[in-house]
């Protein structure tokens, strides 16, 4: 399953136009499709539940990421010494706060669309061929989107991205074998 939607990229005037559609790698299509499943409601809820979910946003995004071990974003965070588990469990606080939480003072957390949106504005900047797990990070660092929960968790947001960098240098992320039934 190609991603067919165009990639946003910035201009110099700040603008975000319409650019070439971007194909995933299979670490990126994989994290996608469990973040879609992250996000539904669990079949042994009412609909009225309060674990029923609008849309897919950035904590299901990056939960899902959480469990590509071996990725390179994973890796970008374990990297650092982050605890994949800790962060495991502090993302899935996210997507189901308690009632009695308090709300974020920065917003609700981003819709997925936004954040591939920002995946791959990176990516397309930076001539890479796929949008790698590592752009799904970097978008997900944004300060609207996980950028404090990322922090907070031990993360050097800079650092990060330099080792995603420095991964794709040596080895850029490539579309995902589709298979010839897909073609």
């Amino acid at each position: 399953m190609t991603d067919h939607r165009p990639t946003l990229i910035e201009h110099s005037d700040g603008a975000q136009h319409a650019g070439p559609a971007m194909p995933y790698t299979q670490g990126t299509h994989d994290a996608l499709v469990a973040a879609q499943a992250v996000s539904r409601p669990s079949t042994r809820q009412a609909p009225t539940s309060p674990d029923r979910h609008e849309s897919v946003n950035a904590a299901h995004l990056m939960l899902a990421l959480l469990a590509e071990t071996g990725s390179t974003a994973t890796r970008a965070l374990t990297d650092q010494g982050v605890r994949l588990g800790r962060a495991r469990m502090r993302i899935a606080a996210l997507t189901l706060p308690p009632a009695d939480a308090p709300a974020r003072t920065d917003g609700p957390l981003p819709a997925i669309d936004a954040v591939l949106a920002a995946a791959r504005s990176d990516a397309a900047r930076r001539g890479h061929a796929a949008v790698g797990t590592g752009h799904l990070l970097i978008a997900l660092t944004a300060p609207h989107a996980l950028a404090d929960e990322l922090t907070a968790l031990g993360l050097d947001l800079p650092a990060a991205a330099g080792f995603i960098y420095g991964a794709y240098s040596a080895h850029p992320p490539a579309p995902r074998d589709t298979g010839p039934e897909f073609a």
